[in-house]
Order: C-alpha cells, then structure tokens, then sequence
C-alpha cells in the first residue's frame, strides 16, 4: 500500500513539474507573451504569485506577468516598463476597497489588458488607475464603481476597447497631449471624458449613454473627435460641452436624445461637421463663442435646431427640418445659415420667408438665402444602432448597513420586529416598496435613523450652501413641507438637523466638472459607501449655475440624477428680498418635481 502511495505521488508531482508548466507556457503563447519572460499570479500552477504586486516587484523592464481570474485586493505601484495581462477582464479584478488609487503607473511603455479595475478611494486624487508616465496602453480592460476612472496626466498613451461605468469621471485628461482613445464605452458616469489643459489628442468611435456629460473640453485645443454615438444624456447638461477651447473638430457623429447636444462656451475655431442631432432638447448651443462652423450636419425633431446667443458662427450645408419650435434662434448675434435645407422647397419660416422650420433672431441677424431645394444625402440618426453597453461587474453594488440580521434579508431584526415583518423569515426586502416612494426596505432600513417610514412616502433632501444667507429660510421650509404633506408625503430637508447640510467652499462661477467634485466632497464627503447615497436628493444654493446663470439645474454626481442646484446669488442680485424666499423654494419644487 505504501508503495503505491508513493508512485501515485510521484506521478503527480510528475504532472506538475512537466504538464501544468506546457499548460502556462501555452497560455503565455496564446496572451502575446514569451514563457522565458512571464510571471503568473493565481492559478494553480507551482511557484505562481498570490500578490500581483509581489510579481512586479520582482519582474524586469520588459517582462509580461499573466493574472489569473480572482478579485485581488491590492493597490498597484507598476514602476517597471511592463505587460500586465489579465486572462480575462469579466473574471480578473483589482479591487481597492475604496482606499486611494488601484493601480499608479510611474514606468513608460507599461501595457495593462484585460482586466477589471474598481472601488478605489473617493478622494479628488484617487483613480482606478493613474498613468504619470508617458507611452502607456490599455486595452480590454473595465472601470467601474469609483470617484476617477483613468487619469492621465501624461502623453503620447493609448486607451482602446475599455469600458466605463458608475464613475465620477470615466477618462481624466490633466495637462495630458497626443493621446489616442478609441472603441469606448461609457455608461452612467458623471462625467464620460473631461480634458483639461489637454490637447492634440485624438476621441475616436466612442459609445455613450446615460451619463451626465459625454465629452467636457475645458481650455483644451486642437483635439479630434470622430465617429462617436452618444443618447440618452441628462436633460439638463450637454452631451459635448466646449469651454474656453480653440481649434477642436467633431466629425461623423451622431446625438441622440440627450438635454444638450453640443454646446460651445466662450470658444472659437471649432468645427462641427457631417454630424447627426436628432430628438434632443437642443442640436447645438453657442453663447459667448465665434468663428466656429457647422457644415453638412443634420438636425432632426429637436426641441430646438441651433440657439446663438452674443456669438457669430455658421451653419452651413445642414438639414434643419422637423424642430418642435425653431430651427434657429439669435439673440445678438450673426448666425450664416446659408445653403441649408429647412424641411421645405420654399425655405424657413418664422422670420424667413418661407413655410419650413422656423427662424428667429432678436437684435443681431439669421443669414439664410440662398438655401437648398432638397435635404443633401447623409446618414440620419434612425439608421445607427443605438445599443446599450454592459458589464456584469459594473452594476450598482447593494449597500447593506444592517448589523443583527438573523435571516440575511438585509433588514436588522430590530427594523424587521418595528415594522411588523418577522425576523427569522427571509423576505426580498431588496425589491420591496410597499410605499411606492422609490426607497426599497433595504434603504428604508437605512434611513430608519432620519424617520422614513416603508408605509408611507418620504422624500429626503440634504441642502449645502455657499454663503450663510443663502439657506433656504424657516418659513419656506414650512412652506414646502406643508405642500407634500397635503399630497401624504413626508418631506424631510436637512439643512443640518439630519446630520447634514452645512455652509461649504465659496465659488462663483461652477463648471460641471465643479458639481461632480463637490458632490463627491461635501455629499458623499469621498466616502464610496456613504449611506445617504440613493437615500437623499442633494442640494447646492450657490451663486448661479453651470453653463447658465439663473435658475435650477439638475445634474449627475456620480451614476445617476439626485442632485441639483439653485442659483440664489443670481435671485437675489435680481429679486427684490420679499421676492427671493418664493422664488427659490419655487425653483426648489420644480427641480424636485
């Protein structure tokens, strides 16, 4: 018997040494990487790593190291000119537990693919990964359920085939030129790209949908984007905002139900050409900006075609057919709409002289004779596949805060007993709402410490301000609360007596990239497990908001549309005081709905 225990452990100790190593040496072969030259963490293999940082620590500039599929809890330092390969990013994660950065890449020419990145730390800092070296790739891999996706303060990278999801900010461009981007995939972030500073480089087949802004250029020129479909954007943002930016050219793409679809800041020299703005709320915005063309684009059954205020730019060559209200409107401004085909042989209507979309100018002038007598031959929204991108690692995680749970419903006890449910009987309290406010009981159970009830609707809202006399005043307050109560809804503000709301940093002017961060700061307060998340519509009274001045303006903090903004400065430098109180706790009303 000892005799054949000892062949039996012999022939697998043969196995090991001999098989299983042709298997990984295959396996390396098959990633691209030579087996004199790769290093393996996971797996099963003899002398694999446990730690990815462990194997880089110990590679050379130029080695490949293989991950094998697992969640490995780590935070990379990659100082070393690497190929960092993952079997497969639907199965490989680093994830860093909502603590700093996952992965800092310091050495040029490191190559990252096929993996997962996600949870890194919530503050202004931290990303899922941060390249500060130049020439890095990355490619295949998945950014998802973080404050920063990918930041860039480097040039001459490469980004390819990657997918962004529930993030602050999906690709961060700091001071970071000549990179190329392209085949990506964004959905529910904040922010999809913002450059800041950052120029030269190339945005090229990009996918969008349901994020807060798609593209964010802020002081960044001479930048390429071509061939990308964005839909399904906030009503209230725009889907490519362009700020303070020079020389950039969009081309070949197409906008589809999104608020804005492009709108141009204080901009000059930028061109829009052979493009698709179908059914938004807007084709494309210019304010303060000149010199900018629009040529052989199409608008289609938009609210609105082209709004210019204090600008002069052109729109050449386009179909402008079908808006809701009008196809152009100038307000002191020169808009060469020239040769453009207005959904009629007998031109624009409106101020025109025809029966077509209509036009409209207020103290300056629309230019559209001649125009065209048919619409030109282009490729039209209702042709192009919109198809949502997905990933099932990059879903909204289940937050549950119940300690002294005996059945595992996520729902305490405690909770369970008040609330007339049984403790020791499972319930899906996960897709329970007997209330229909929105808050399953999981949240319920949550925000049992606030006074939310399962059985009857509650609204929470947190408000910050930016000045002390900014907050909203006792008697409106009453006001509001009154208002939902007559509609049995119990609206709960906290302006501090929550545990919330309080006076933060002062700032005039607001950038959309400005209420991401300090959502993330003063609401979640960099926290990615932050109970009031889901919980809670937030509230910033600040001096006027983004991209506009007066009014209010909902927008998406992180992965979904639960904040928004008042403009209280701008009220009362308008209104007299008597009037500001029911001014802003009627803006306050409708941005709630």
């Amino acid at each position: 018997m000892l005799k054949g225990l000892i062949i039996t452990l012999l022939l697998i100790s043969f196995f090991v040494s001999t098989v299983y190593p042709n298997i990984e040496a295959d396996l390396s072969k098959s990633l691209g990487c030579s087996s004199e030259s790769t290093l393996h963490v996971g797996g099963s293999g003899g002398g694999n790593y446990t730690s990815i940082q462990d194997a880089i620590n110990d590679a050379s500039d130029g080695d490949c190291i293989i991950v094998y599929p697992g969640v490995y809890h780590e935070h990379l330092v990659v100082s070393k000119s690497l190929r960092l390969k993952g079997v497969d990013a639907n199965s490989t994660v680093v994830d860093g537990d909502a603590e700093s950065s996952d992965a800092v890449i310091t050495a040029p020419f490191t190559s990252i693919e096929n993996l997962t990145f996600r949870r890194s730390g919530g503050y202004c800092n931290d990303s899922l990964i941060e390249a500060v070296a130049d020439n890095v790739s990355v490619h295949g891999c998945v950014f998802c359920n973080a404050r920063n996706g990918l930041l860039l303060s480097s040039s001459v990278n490469k980004v390819e085939n990657c997918f962004f999801s529930h993030l602050g900010v999906g690709v961060d461009m700091e001071h970071s030129s000549r990179n190329t981007l392209c085949n990506l995939s964004f959905k529910s972030n904040a922010l999809a790209v913002f450059l800041n500073s950052s120029h030269f480089n190339v945005l090229s087949s990009f996918e969008g949908c349901y994020n807060g802004v798609d593209l964010l250029f802020l002081r960044s020129n001479v930048n390429r984007v071509e061939n990308c479909v964005f839909f399904y954007g906030n009503e209230n943002q725009g889907s490519i905002y362009i700020d303070s930016s020079t020389g950039n050219i969009l081309s070949n793409c197409f906008l589809h139900d999104n608020g804005y679809s492009i709108r141009l800041y204080n901009s000059k020299g930028n061109k829009i050409l052979n493009s698709s703005m179908s059914y938004n709320k807007e084709g494309v915005d210019f304010y303060s900006s000149s010199h900018n063309t629009v040529y052989r684009c199409i608008f289609l059954g938009n609210n609105l075609g082209v709004y210019s205020d204090e600008s002069s730019n052109k729109v050449l060559y386009s179909d402008i057919e079908n808006q809701k209200s009008f196809g152009v409107i100038g307000q002191k401004t020169f808009v060469d709409a020239r040769y453009s085909w207005w959904g009629s042989v007998f031109g624009p209507g409106g101020r025109g002289i025809g029966v077509g979309d209509k036009i409209l100018w207020l103290f300056g002038r629309v230019r559209y004779i001649p125009w065209l007598l048919r619409p030109f031959d282009a490729i039209k929204a209702s042709n192009v596949a919109f198809k949502e991108p997905t990933s099932s690692l990059c879903d909204a995680s289940v937050r549950a805060f119940a300690e002294n749970d005996s059945d595992g419903d996520l729902c305490s006890n405690q909770w369970e007993e008040k609330w007339g449910y049984d403790p020791f009987v499972w319930d899906d309290h996960l897709h329970l709402d007997p209330d229909n406010d929105g808050l399953n009981n999981v949240e319920e159970c949550v925000a049992d410490r606030w006074g939310s009830n399962p059985f009857h609707k509650d609204i929470f809202v947190e408000v910050d301000w930016m000045q002390k006399d900014f907050k909203l005043s006792e008697e409106y307050k009453e006001r509001l609360t009154t208002l939902f109560r007559q509609h049995n809804i119990t609206l709960h503000i906290d302006d501090g007596s929550l545990g919330g709301g309080e006076q933060i940093r002062d700032q005039m002017d607001l950038t959309y990239k400005d209420v991401v961060d300090i959502y993330w700061d003063d609401f979640l307060h960099n926290n990615l497990d932050n109970p009031r998340k889901g919980i809670f519509h937030y509230v910033v009274l600040c001096h006027q908001v983004p991209a506009r001045t007066s009014g209010g303006f909902c927008f998406i903090g992180w992965d979904s549309i639960d904040g928004f903004t008042l403009a209280v400065g701008y009220d009362r430098s308008r209104f007299l005081p008597k009037k500001t109180g029911f001014v802003e706790a009627s803006t306050f009303l409708h941005e709630l709905g």
